[in-house]
């Protein structure tokens, strides 16, 4: 009986715990989900303060994108299809969020909600190495659905993480949106030198998670992990 009841509790174990809580900023509500020590956000973060249009970009200044949206009102932005499905895009600086005077704490709190913060490089990797390492966790991150296939076979994963990676694409320094169903990509909290960061990147064509340092400009998703 005491080993059938050890049994039970490891196959409980493997089961991703998940919820939702609110973001007290806008009372956004957002899904978790926790996979080995870390808890996630299951979704991109939201929170829009301000938007800007892709042809304006900054590697000074926060910048806030949403997907096809081509003006400059926030609750107009709000309603469209690319934010209810994608969230917002950030450059670096709107991502850390220089202005949040929490950044001096142990995390570097960015643009998340309270009690949650913008993962850092090693953060990520965490992540990746509890999934299988680079060339396996992607296909367990990855939507089962929005991916555009390769080659004949489809590009989204099985989601078994629970972290459900959709392929919202980018704000490219062309001064455009792209790759949406392509590519999923999200800033760490790293720099990599002055005009540079670290991100991850989700991609259809295979079942890894890549990691490259893009110019700052950039818009890119951002999710957000527990203090």
């Amino acid at each position: 009986m005491w080993l059938m009841l050890i049994s039970g509790c490891k196959e409980q174990s493997e089961i991703p715990a998940s919820g939702k809580f609110i973001d007290n900023r806008d009372k956004h509500e957002y899904s978790w989900v926790t996979v080995g020590t870390q808890t996630w956000m299951a979704e991109n973060l939201a929170w829009l303060p301000e938007v800007s249009p892709p042809d304006i970009g900054s590697t000074s200044d926060p910048v806030f994108y949403v997907m096809g949206y081509m003006g400059t009102d926030a609750n107009e932005a709000r309603k469209t299809e690319g934010y209810s499905s994608y969230g917002v895009f950030y450059n670096w600086l709107a991502a850390m969020n220089r202005a949040d005077t929490t950044l001096g704490s142990i995390y570097t709190r960015g643009i998340c909600p309270e009690k949650w913060h913008l993962p850092s490089d090693q953060e990520w990797d965490i992540l990746i190495n509890f999934l299988g390492g680079e060339f396996n966790a992607g296909k367990k991150m990855k939507s089962t659905k929005g991916w555009e296939s390769f080659e004949g076979v489809s590009g989204r994963g099985d989601n078994s993480s629970g972290f459900d990676g959709l392929p919202a694409g980018s704000r490219i320094n062309a001064g455009k949106f792209y790759d949406t169903g392509y590519n999923a990509l999200f800033w760490t909290a790293t720099g990599s030198g002055e005009y540079s960061a670290w991100y991850r990147h989700l991609i259809y064509s295979h079942e890894g998670v890549n990691r490259y340092f893009l110019s700052k400009s950039w818009g890119l998703s951002v999710r957000c992990v527990k203090d």
